[in-house]
């Protein structure tokens, strides 16, 4: 894994490259997204990122996630519901909805996706639609 990390990293690095200058022949890059997929399918499986990450860094992901969570979270929304931003009374309502949901991880990380997303002036959905009956690891495996 660590001698193709450079070539991985190339290969990404020029596909987003490549989306962006073919964009008005592929404009949400779906012909370089699956060709980077078929050249480095543990991408885009979850339980291969995890061993990636902790490969790289010596720590789990869940780990990483659960430390940012208590330690960097709650001072980003603050930033990102401060007052001198445009998006900032949006993002008071979601950090209000955010706080109630205090005990529910999964809700608490799709409403800190939409304040990131607001306060950047992201369009466009975020989140996949899903059937009722999926799971996560519907999406991941």
């Amino acid at each position: 894994m660590h001698q193709s990390y450079a070539l991985q990293r190339q290969d990404i690095v020029n596909g987003v490259q490549r989306i962006n200058e073919t964009e008005e022949d592929d404009p949400q890059g779906e012909v370089q997204m699956a060709e980077t997929q078929k050249q480095w399918p543990f991408l885009f499986y979850k339980r291969w990122q995890d061993k990636h990450f902790q490969l790289l860094t010596g720590n789990t992901i869940d780990l990483a996630v659960a430390d940012y969570k208590e330690n960097f979270l709650e001072l980003l929304i603050d930033y990102m519901t401060s007052c001198g931003s445009d998006s900032s009374m949006t993002n008071v309502v979601l950090r209000r909805q955010w706080q109630r949901n205090g005990c529910n991880v999964e809700v608490q990380f799709l409403i800190a996706m939409t304040i990131i997303s607001n306060y950047f002036h992201e369009t466009g959905n975020l989140f996949v639609a899903a059937e009722v009956n999926d799971t996560v690891a519907h999406y991941f495996l």
